[in-house]
C-alpha cells in the first residue's frame, strides 16, 4: 500500500495496483484510470502515477501543463503544486507543468 496525502485530496494505490482518489473533486483528480499501478503521487489538483509498463500517466486538472507527461519508462514521481517531477529509468530528471519558479529547469 501506498498512500499520498497532498492536502486537497489523497491517493492509495493497493497491492493489486489499482489506484483510488478521495478528497475534494477538482477537474478529475478523483479519477484514476483502471490500469495497474507501480507507484503513486498526488499534487494539489492532479495526481499522476506509474504505470506497470514504467510509463507515466496523469489526471486531474491541466490548467498548467500538470498532464503534459514526458515519454519514457519511470522508477519515481512526485506530484507539486501546479507540477510534478519523475525520475527515468536512467537516473535523469524530468518535471513539467507550471514554471513561474523556475521549477520545471531541472538543473545538469
Amino acid at each position: 500500500m501506498k498512500i499520498s496525502v497532498p492536502g486537497w485530496h489523497n491517493c492509495a494505490r493497493d497491492a493489486a495496483g489499482a489506484v483510488t482518489c478521495w478528497g475534494g473533486d477538482v477537474a478529475g483528480n478523483l479519477e484514476p484510470p483502471a490500469e495497474v499501478f507501480l507507484t503513486v503521487d498526488a499534487g494539489r489538483h492532479h495526481s499522476c502515477g506509474i504505470l506497470a509498463d514504467g510509463t507515466l500517466t496523469c489526471w486531474g486538472r491541466n490548467d498548467q501543463g500538470q498532464l503534459a507527461v514526458p515519454q519514457g519508462t519511470y522508477r519515481e514521481v512526485r506530484g507539486g503544486g501546479y507540477h510534478s517531477c519523475a525520475i527515468a529509468t536512467d537516473e535523469s530528471v524530468v518535471c513539467w507543468g507550471m514554471n513561474n519558479y523556475g521549477q520545471c529547469n531541472v538543473p545538469n
